[in-house]
Parts: C-alpha cells; sequence; structure tokens
C-alpha cells in the first residue's frame, strides 16, 4: 500500500504546484540517484510550499522530516501521515528533544534500507532571501545511518528553491538538484574518537552550506533577487539559447548577474544604485501593461505574427466560454488567492 500512498501524495503536491505557479523550472533532476540510500537537503524560505516542490518534482520520493507541532494540525496530520513524514521534537516549539531518538532510528532505517530523506537543514522556515545558519541534524542523520547500519554509501544532494515572488500566486519557481557528494571520508574520520566525530558533523554541516549555496541566489533582499532574475532575463535576449541551454542556462546566468553586482556594488556604488533604478522602472512598466520580457524584445516582425496569429484564432474561438467560466469561477479562483 505504501507504493499507493506515495502516488497519491505526488499526484496531490503536482496538481498544487500546477494550480499555484504560472510556471516551474527544473534543474538538475538527473543528478539524483535513482537507487540507494539519499539525503536531500534543501533551503526553505516558503513554509509548506518547499516540500511540496521536491515531492512533486524529485525523481524519488523522499520521507520528509517535518516539526511536531504540524502532526496536531487536523487537515496537514493526514497528509504528513499519508507521506511518511518523520517528526523532528524542537525545544523552541516546547517539545522534549530526547523524543528524537526514534526520529533518527526511523531515518537511519529508511536509509539502511535504500530509501530517501528530505529535510531543512536551516531548521527554520525564514523570510530571508540569504541561507540562515545550518543546523547540524543533517550530519548526525547521514553518519548515524552510516555508523549504524554501514557502509551505505549514502549520497547527499542540495537542493535550490529559487522563487520569482514566492507570496504571488501564479509567479514563477526554479528548482535546482545539485552536484550529489558522498561522505566515505567523514565516515572513516568520525570512526575514530568521539571527540573527532563531533568535529567531522561540524565539518560535513559546513560542507553541506557550501553545496546549498550553490544551488540558490543568495542576495541581500528579495528585491534585489527580482530585479537580478529580470536582468538576467534581459541579457539572455543576446545570450545563443543553444550555447546557454533552457532553465540551467538561466539558473547560471541569474547566478553571473548577482555575482557581477555585488562586485560592481562595491566598485562602484553609484553605478551600481543607477543600474537598480532603472531595472525596478523597467519592471514597474512591464507589471502596469501587463507584459513579459519575451513580449518586448522581438526583433523582427515574423515573430511578431507567430505570436499574435495563433494566439487570436484561439481568443475568438474560446472567448465565449471564457466568459462564462470567468463568471462561475471568479469567487473561487480569488479564495484560492487568498
Amino acid at each position: 500500500m505504501r507504493w499507493f500512498f506515495d502516488a497519491a501524495i505526488r499526484g496531490l503536491a503536482r496538481l498544487l504546484v500546477q494550480i499555484f505557479y504560472r510556471r516551474v523550472e527544473l534543474v538538475g533532476v538527473e543528478h539524483i540517484p535513482r537507487s540507494g540510500p539519499v539525503l536531500l537537503v534543501a533551503n526553505h524560505g516558503n513554509a509548506l510550499v518547499d516540500p511540496a516542490l521536491v515531492v512533486a518534482l524529485s525523481p524519488r520520493m523522499p520521507r520528509f522530516l517535518a516539526k511536531h507541532v504540524l502532526f496536531r494540525h487536523p487537515l496537514v496530520r493526514p497528509l504528513l501521515a499519508l507521506a511518511g513524514a518523520i517528526p523532528v521534537y524542537r525545544k523552541v516549539d516546547g517539545a522534549d528533544a530526547r523524543a528524537n531518538q526514534d526520529t533518527f532510528v526511523r531515518c537511519h532505517d529508511e536509509l539502511a534500507a535504500g530509501g530517501a530523506i528530505a529535510l531543512f537543514p536551516e531548521g527554520i522556515s525564514h523570510h530571508e532571501p540569504r541561507l540562515q545558519p545550518l543546523k547540524t541534524g543533517a550530519a548526525r542523520i547521514a553518519l548515524g545511518a552510516e555508523a549504524a547500519h554501514g557502509p551505505l554509501g549514502i549520497q547527499v544532494v542540495p537542493v535550490g528553491l529559487v522563487f520569482e515572488e514566492k507570496e504571488r500566486f501564479r509567479s514563477k519557481a526554479l528548482v535546482v538538484f545539485g552536484e550529489p557528494f558522498g561522505i566515505e571520508d567523514e565516515v572513516r574520520r568520525a570512526e575514530a574518537s568521539d571527540a573527532q566525530a563531533k568535529q567531522v558533523v561540524r565539518e560535513l554541516t559546513e560542507r553541506i552550506a557550501r553545496a546549498l549555496a550553490t544551488v540558490t541566489l543568495n542576495t541581500d533582499s528579495w528585491e534585489d533577487q527580482r530585479l537580478a532574475s529580470r536582468a538576467s532575463d534581459i541579457v539572455a535576449r543576446d545570450v545563443d539559447e543553444a550555447a546557454r541551454g533552457a532553465a540551467r542556462g538561466d539558473f547560471t546566468l541569474q547566478r553571473e548577474v548577482v555575482a557581477a553586482y555585488e562586485r560592481l556594488r562595491e566598485s562602484d556604488p553609484a553605478t551600481a544604485e543607477a543600474l537598480r533604478s532603472r531595472l525596478a522602472e523597467y519592471e514597474r512598466d512591464l507589471d502596469a501593461r501587463g507584459f513579459r520580457d519575451e513580449h518586448v524584445s522581438a526583433a523582427h516582425p515574423s515573430f511578431v505574427t507567430r505570436y499574435a496569429i495563433p494566439r487570436v484564432v484561439k481568443l475568438l474561438f474560446w472567448l465565449p466560454v471564457a466568459l462564462v467560466g470567468s463568471a462561475v469561477n471568479w469567487l473561487p479562483y480569488r479564495a484560492v488567492g487568498v
């Protein structure tokens, strides 16, 4: 029956993601091993949306760690149970942390069986555009599983969740699966002594943090991140599509734009601020007119023709149906947005 519950949860997650986001791009899915124990570690900037994205887009169905207070919620608890989620007991939630002994055992058993565990090592859902300091739980779970059942060959996969405007209904999201890495060296050094093991846990946590930094943008503000995305869209107009790839190239370009802006801000703050102001003004103009970048970047009349004619035909054909549908669905649509 486990496979049935997993299929149901994944189907629900995919449906919700399709409803909430206008577009979700996926990068690096080939990095996730198709078999064997895997630890997925992701940034956590958007509450319950984050696990839904990972479940919907990952080729492996992971068992998520979730704070135990969520298991008390009458609507969330059934979903967590169906997903096989594992509760975490935190002092900040008023729980006895000693109850996490069972949490670790369940994680170790899942990894020993060749399964996938997913968690957010920052330990909290936050509203910051940068990664927050990581807790040691991910490292302790991986090393503990190897010590209890090893050698397992656990692979750690960093997962970056990047949002265009995370609180905006029908915006864009990007899920980046980074390069996996093994922990064989850490396992060998952790076996030496308890004191060495504690140091290895800290070092592995730092390694996970560096890996997560490669799949996230990490700007000073959400506005900077949004403007970096806009700037990369503009730059991409002049970059050959075959050369830069699809979503992978877009994300790489966004990271390069962020890094270039940081360098410019350090060397020439006035120019950096002027550039930022121009981007913000351009974004306001697009929003005011309901346009996207591809609508204003056409360099040849044939592009406009190819874009406009099929859409005009569709508009004329579906307009009567759309008017009825809009009248019927306006209220529930707004309710979902709220």
